[in-house]
């Protein structure tokens, strides 16, 4: 279509801060996320999540 792709409209200024993932069986992630050498932060949880800490310019946001 005609409209604009997202990147180029977005707001600008967000900085990716951080990552953590959630999972119920967290050391299986970190074992995984080992072996291909990335070093997130996993956490116990009854359901898989992935949180983004963004800092903008009006503060942190957190997604996920």
């Amino acid at each position: 279509g005609d409209s604009p792709h997202p990147s180029g409209v977005a707001p600008r200024g967000g900085i990716l801060v951080g990552l953590t993932i959630e999972h119920p069986d967290p050391e299986a992630v970190r074992s995984a996320l080992a072996r291909l050498g990335v070093d997130i932060p996993v956490w116990s949880a009854e359901q898989p999540s992935l949180k983004a800490r963004i800092q903008t310019p009006e503060g942190i946001v957190e997604l996920g």
